[in-house]
């Protein structure tokens, strides 16, 4: 995900950017898995 946010900083290629749109449904679900393990760790 960092290397894809990287990627689209100063590139202007549609296509690299419909690419990395596509991944984005897959960044949701790592990023809602990141902040159940924050949230779990401030718990305890």
């Amino acid at each position: 995900m960092a290397e894809d946010r990287n990627l689209t900083v100063h590139t202007y290629r549609e296509d690299l950017a419909e690419e990395i749109y596509g991944r984005l449904a897959g960044y949701v679900e790592l990023m809602g898995a990141w902040l159940a393990n924050m949230e779990r760790s401030m718990r305890e």
